[in-house]
């Protein structure tokens, strides 16, 4: 092999490991985002349950879960919905 043809190959070689580690932290990143969301999403539903609800499901953690949902909605984009709130209290 020349001169040349080596560097190509060790090029060639050196972009082909930088993806293998741009891809191998990207599915790090996505798996420790999606622990962490659904660990935030049990402790909310968890503590609203304990400390607002009583442990009870009932009209009253309807009325709830509507206050709690428009309170987050306001202040954080990802609480877009009831829908969503009414889910982590069923965890």
């Amino acid at each position: 092999m020349d001169i040349q043809k080596t560097q190509q190959y060790n090029t060639q070689s050196l972009i082909q490991d930088l993806r293998q580690i741009i891809e191998q932290a990207r599915g790090h990143v996505a798996a420790t985002a999606n622990y962490e969301l659904t660990m935030m999403y049990w402790h909310i539903g968890e503590r609203i349950n304990r400390e607002v609800l009583g442990n009870q499901r009932a009209e009253y953690g309807k009325r709830i879960v509507a206050t709690v949902s428009t309170q987050l909605k306001s202040r954080l984009s990802c609480f877009n919905s009831t829908k969503l709130v009414s889910r982590l209290l069923s965890t």
